[in-house]
């Protein structure tokens, strides 16, 4: 497995100064970036900056909005593999027939330009079921072709297991999000001791570089390596409270490195 950053991690840096940020990201010691936009570069500039740092251009987050040609001809250029839908609107009884036709029509559309579709979950797709079945289950039933590129944090804030969901979908965890957290209700590790920066009083949840959270990471790890994960994509929305996100971005990616070796 090799390890990579979503962008969207560093997306202030990267807005700032997009190419002294994926040197960074290459000092960290990660392999290859999944995007989430381009940053007013074109296909052929992004693909030339990453190039230069040696940086693997695994994927890109494209919502619904922007499955047009001219974006998806952008991302072509630059060499991706997958591409995946990040986020949706929640379903409803009434909008879960229509919601799974447009996830799908996207999937075509990315399949049409040589890419291997995938779809993102956050926590809703674990907290909404139908027949007993939850909403992410449905979702990948819809899109036979797609990845699961599972987030652990938003996957276990939302009831789910992250190693047993891994196992779940064997053969199609090519990539995984993985981000660590504390709070709501989960404030140690399953061996019941508490993580490296406790949760701090009043904050209800705080997303934490790999490793400093509760989550079980040596366990999916090899979970993930047992079920032929071919990428590690460290994301955090914001980074862990007192720190920047190019530190939990550092710290990540060599936790990575020993929970992999």
């Amino acid at each position: 497995m090799k390890t990579a950053i979503q962008l969207y991690t560093l997306r202030r840096e990267a807005a700032d100064d997009l190419e002294g940020t994926l040197a960074a990201v290459k000092n960290a010691g990660y392999d290859g970036v999944e995007l989430a936009g381009l940053y007013g570069r074109s296909g052929e500039e992004m693909k030339a900056l990453l190039d230069k740092y040696g940086l693997v251009p695994i994927s890109a987050h494209i919502g619904l909005n922007s499955t047009d040609e001219q974006t998806l001809s952008e991302y072509e250029k630059i060499g991706i593999k997958y591409a995946v839908v990040p986020m949706t609107r929640k379903p409803t009884e009434d909008t879960k027939s229509e919601l799974l036709a447009e996830i799908s029509g996207a999937a075509e559309k990315f399949s049409a330009h040589g890419f291997i579709p995938g779809y993102h979950n956050h926590t809703y797709e674990f907290e909404i079921c139908y027949g007993g079945r939850p909403w992410h289950d449905y979702v990948m039933d819809a899109i036979p072709s797609a990845v699961a590129e599972l987030d652990l944090c938003w996957l276990e804030v939302g009831g789910g297991d992250a190693a047993k969901y891994i196992e779940k979908y064997r053969g199609r965890v090519d990539l995984l999000h993985v981000k660590d957290y504390v709070g709501r209700g989960k404030i140690t590790k399953n061996d019941g001791t508490p993580p490296a920066f406790p949760l701090d009083a009043g904050l209800d949840f705080d997303q934490r570089a790999v490793g400093d959270g509760v989550l079980d990471m040596k366990a999916i790890v090899s979970a993930a390596k047992d079920c032929g994960t071919k990428w590690l994509i460290v994301e955090l929305d914001e980074p862990q409270k007192n720190t920047t996100a190019l530190e939990c971005a550092t710290r990540s990616a060599a936790a990575l490195k020993t929970f992999i070796n």
